[in-house]
């Protein structure tokens, strides 16, 4: 197949590109990049997580994995269409959770599948690093997009 014969850098760069042309999707034809959302991060797990290396590297695979699902949120809720509210906040996380659960039961499928390739501290290390930064950025960055600017300052 052809995904098994891809770089680590080569499917990054490819994730990126996929997870980039949603957020432009969205930013002209709203909402389709949030219904795409998980279609997206499920090609996207997959094109990063089925990628054959030298070396297997769960932790960093997981680490560049969500950290491209916390650029794809950070720019669906700056740069897409529609009304940026609690309402369309709620929207957003609803179908960035969709997609985040098949994501993570094929980050555990694929990191669970190198039992003699790397160590069972690495291994778990990858499936924990993966919810907790996707975590802290959902802590920090959850209601981006929404604020002073989306009230009504002006006597409505």
């Amino acid at each position: 197949m052809l995904h098994q014969r891809l770089t680590i850098l080569t499917a990054t760069l490819l994730s990126a590109l996929l997870l980039g042309s949603n957020v432009l999707l969205g930013y002209y034809a709203a909402p389709w990049e949030i219904l795409l959302t998980p279609v997206v991060l499920v090609a996207t797990s997959l094109l990063l997580l089925t990628t054959r290396s030298v070396r297997p590297t769960p932790v960093l695979r997981a680490l560049l994995l969500a950290l491209l699902i916390c650029g794809h949120d950070m720019g669906v809720k700056l740069y897409g269409g529609g009304s940026h509210d609690a309402e369309g906040q709620g929207v957003i996380h609803a179908f960035l959770f969709m997609g985040l659960l098949p994501a993570y039961c094929i980050l555990i499928l694929k990191v669970s599948q190198l039992k003699g390739l790397a160590p069972w501290h690495i291994r778990l290390a990858a499936c924990l690093l993966f919810p907790l930064v996707l975590a802290v950025h959902l802590y920090f960055f959850g209601a981006l997009g929404y604020g002073v600017s989306n009230d009504c300052r002006y006597s409505c």
